[in-house]
């Protein structure tokens, strides 16, 4: 005599049997965090509990042991949103999100990253999406991805080695985009490494006549290793701003940024770190069919 093949019935009742698993490990996960917070809170004291690189590093891993019909990208989405309701639960969480008047995109963004019920506000102005940002009024801050054709930049604002700067934290989206619009985040805390993948961007303060082979050897002579230039600004006839992006993660006292001015390079008067991020996906990545499972 054969085993029957399971009944509809029978279907739905393990689906039902898998979804109070799912919930009852959402509610534990949940109880962990607030653990987490009351053992943090003793020590940091309201600190902001927002950890972009150990989130990248939690969606590498659970990526990479992915198989089955269910897509990667829902996958990184549904994380995404239990990271934001936990930061929440740790403590005030919003974001700000600079909205051009087209629209653009960025509001969607900022919901895949930082959750769809995170509280948020929108501003058409870029310099006013940092000041909420350094007063307080918003956790992190979703401004365009810099580039050269931008009328306007903001990142120059982030040059400041003052405490209380935001810094660059993140890349949008991380699931990777099918728009082509990509953005970056910033927040007041000093970003982490992922452990994988990571990125750098320094601004670099130079001489007007110091060219762009000029300055990506000198960092190159330094030790980085440079991906190129994202953005350059004049401010004024002599000097420059130049944004540029590096492999690996940068911490805001690496050595080697001492360096940078010696050897022959003197006309760069000035280094900031402002940030570093985990690599995204790719889209390729994300859309390609699970293996395995």
């Amino acid at each position: 005599m054969t085993d029957r093949p399971p009944s509809l019935s029978d279907l739905r009742r393990e689906i039902d049997g898998i979804d109070d698993a799912i919930h009852d490990l959402i509610m534990r996960r949940a109880q962990i965090a607030d653990r987490v917070r009351k053992a943090k809170g003793a020590e940091g004291g309201g600190a902001v509990f927002l950890r972009p690189g150990r989130e990248a590093a939690v969606l590498r891993r659970l990526v990479a042991r992915h198989g089955g019909p269910f897509p990667r990208r829902t996958l990184v989405r549904l994380w995404r949103e239990i990271f934001a309701v936990i930061v929440s639960m740790q403590g005030r969480f919003s974001v700000a999100v600079w909205v051009p008047e087209s629209g653009d995109g960025y509001l969607e963004l900022a919901r895949d990253q930082y959750g769809s019920h995170t509280p948020a506000t929108l501003h058409q102005s870029l310099g006013q999406v940092t000041q909420e940002v350094v007063e307080g009024r918003a956790t992190v801050g979703v401004l365009p991805l810099p580039t050269a054709e931008d009328p306007l930049a903001w990142w120059p604002q982030l040059m400041s080695e003052m405490a209380g700067t935001p810094r660059i934290v993140s890349r949008l989206p991380f699931a990777g985009s099918r728009s082509g619009k990509e953005a970056l985040s910033i927040a007041c805390l000093d970003p982490e490494p992922s452990g994988g993948e990571d990125r750098g961007l320094l601004a670099l303060e130079s001489s007007a006549h110091l060219s762009r082979a000029g300055l990506l050897d000198a960092l190159r002579d330094s030790g980085f290793d440079p991906v190129g230039v994202m953005d350059v600004r004049p401010q004024g006839p002599d000097v420059r701003l130049t944004l540029v992006e590096v492999i690996g993660f940068v911490p805001a006292g690496d050595t080697r940024l001492g360096s940078l001015g010696d050897g022959g390079h003197g006309p760069i008067s000035r280094v900031v770190v402002l940030g570093c991020y985990a690599q995204p996906f790719s889209s390729e990545s994300m859309d390609g069919a699970p293996s395995g499972g």
